[in-house]
């Protein structure tokens, strides 16, 4: 009886690693079409107010990356929790001890003594793996949000749109038109 209780646990500890990765691949799938979606309306509405000339559209494209830059944020929130909780599943298994917030977990109590393991399983985004303070650190949307890859991601077509706005009125865009 307890053999089949450490092997299931082993089982489901193996299912956990699978789809902690394909969380993880999923929120990095969405968080790339994200920052596709963002360059491409940038640009359509930057190209479009300096094809028509519109300064009102790059007053549109100053705040189109705004909500996506929300997004992005958010969905790399999630994948940081999910994320952490694989590196906990790997260093447990490596290591064969981790240390829980229900005290250290021992790799050898999982498969011999299941009940004495303190490993949660399935915890799939960390909730009872780490502190609690630490996990809302890790999973914050502010914290997230303002990452140096983020900064520069969105920053640039801000700071771009902010320049193309004072620059406007000073731009020959009618040459443009005329050719």
């Amino acid at each position: 009886m307890a053999e089949e209780k450490c092997n299931f646990k082993a089982d489901i500890l193996k299912q956990e690693i699978d789809l902690l990765a394909k969380k993880v691949d999923h929120f990095d799938d969405l968080r790339y079409r994200t920052k596709q979606m963002a360059a491409t309306l940038w640009l359509a509405a930057v190209g479009t107010a300096l094809t028509l000339p519109s300064q009102p559209l790059l007053w549109l494209a100053l705040f189109i990356p705004v909500p996506f830059w929300y997004y992005d944020a958010q969905y790399n929130a999630y994948q940081a929790g999910f994320w952490k909780r694989w590196w906990a599943v790997r260093t447990f298994i490596r290591d064969g001890t981790f240390r829980v917030p229900a005290g250290v977990a021992r790799l050898d109590d999982l498969f011999s003594n299941s009940s004495e393991c303190v490993f949660p399983i399935p915890d799939y985004y960390g909730n009872m793996t780490f502190d609690e303070a630490d996990l809302k650190k890790q999973t914050s949307l502010i914290r997230n949000a303002f990452t140096k890859k983020m900064l520069l991601f969105y920053g640039v077509f801000v700071v771009a749109s902010i320049v193309l706005i004072v620059f406007f009125s000073r731009l020959n865009l009618g040459a443009l038109r005329s050719r």
